[in-house]
């Protein structure tokens, strides 16, 4: 399983980044509220970080035969 965090503004602003570069399948594990930044721990700004996921796609199994028999 591959998984990937985003730190985005909204909910809204991460599903077009994770479509992308995960997929149309990929699933959103987890969402949280962060604070990032700041000084001295003042002025930090409030972001969203979100875990999604993608189940990579299984490989054809007559392609990996093919090379086995190749190299013998």
């Amino acid at each position: 399983m591959r998984v990937k965090r985003y730190v985005v503004d909204a909910l809204s602003d991460a599903v077009p980044l994770i479509r992308n570069e995960l997929g149309k399948d990929a699933i959103i594990l987890e969402s949280k509220e962060v604070k990032i930044g700041g000084f001295m721990g003042m002025f930090r700004k409030r972001k969203l970080e979100v875990l999604a996921a993608v189940e990579p796609q299984p490989e054809k199994q007559g392609n990996k035969g093919a090379s086995k028999k190749a190299g013998r």
